[in-house]
């Protein structure tokens, strides 16, 4: 890109490239988020799971049962 005014294709370009990494990027975030939710649902179903055996008073036998 030269120094100074763009034309309008000039523009156009830089537009459409910046918009092209912006999607990409947006892209890597979503996906990064979504492992991240995954691992967070994980860890709480499983303190969900605790807490009604606990509340149920069942077995280290029982949960594994259970739990597979």
């Amino acid at each position: 890109m030269s120094k100074g005014k763009m034309n309008k294709e000039e523009a156009k370009q830089r537009i459409r490239e910046l918009a092209q990494r912006f999607r990409y990027n947006l892209d890597v975030y979503k996906e990064r988020d979504k492992e991240l939710y995954e691992r967070q649902i994980k860890i709480v179903d499983a303190q969900i799971d605790g807490l009604v055996y606990e509340l149920y008073g069942r077995t280290e036998k029982e949960m594994k049962v259970v739990g597979g």
